[in-house]
């Protein structure tokens, strides 16, 4: 731990502290929230909704690691556990101050260490009805240090019981050991990816620690670049290339 030697702006003797449960949540008389996640938060992202669904909840996907203590070194990979919670924050609108608090719909449990990096599909992925009492979300990219990026197909589960849940990725984004270009090392852990906001959102990039960069193509039917093996599409990229030196 830190040791801290100085504070500036330090509270004042009558200052009341607050403690929080695991997943409570606040919100202030001018509409500030905070959540207790029960950990270090590593990526945070907002699920888009379409535009013209005012009403809609706005649904907040971060992710969380059990370790506060724990050190993370670029230059290898990890397998911890962890969680992405799912958390919501109700109809927001500009110059409207919300009044209700957020509370946790759900979490996917993993084992891809740290999610560095979260992105959901742009647009075309959202259910605005229930179809068979389940509403989907979206599309979830999350970057890991495995070295892998996972997409998550997301329900919001309405009518389910519990909180947590072990969910199967529809897509693993794999660079094989260097198989793919000679590219001198290793890919290391994937810290970065953008999906792109072209019509169609075909492909992914996304940056590792080592400064290579991958592109992938979701919709590809290529057999040299897709593979199904058990319930998950692995996808191999179209592109890499050494951007620079390091993450």
């Amino acid at each position: 731990r830190i040791e801290v030697e100085s504070v500036t702006s330090p509270p004042s003797s009558n200052h009341k502290w607050e403690k929080y449960k695991l997943f409570q949540s606040s919100i202030s008389s001018d509409g500030a929230t905070i959540v207790f996640c029960g950990g270090p938060v590593t990526a945070m992202s907002w699920a888009p909704t379409p535009y013209d669904q005012a009403t809609e909840d706005q649904i907040l996907a971060i992710s969380v690691t059990p370790d506060p203590d724990k050190q993370y070194f670029l230059n290898s990979k990890y397998t911890d556990k962890g969680l992405i919670q799912f958390w919501n924050y109700g109809p927001l609108k500009n110059n409207t101050v919300p009044t209700d608090k957020p509370k946790l719909e759900f979490c996917i449990a993993h084992t891809h260490g740290v999610i560095w990096w979260m992105e959901w599909c742009p647009s075309g992925c959202y259910d605005s009805a229930d179809l068979d009492g389940l509403r989907k979300l979206g599309l979830l990219a999350v970057a890991c240090s495995d070295s892998y990026v996972y997409v998550y197909t997301v329900i919001r589960p309405q009518q389910m019981l519990g909180k947590i849940f072990d969910v199967v990725p529809t897509f693993k984004l794999v660079v094989e050991d260097g198989n793919d270009i000679n590219l001198g090392e290793i890919p290391g852990q994937a810290t970065k990816l953008s999906w792109t906001r072209g019509s169609g959102h075909s492909y992914i990039a996304i940056g590792y620690s080592n400064g290579v960069i991958s592109v992938f193509n979701v919709h590809t039917e290529s057999g040299l670049l897709k593979k199904r093996v058990n319930d998950v599409f692995i996808l191999k990229p179209m592109l890499n290339f050494k951007a620079h030196g390091d993450a």
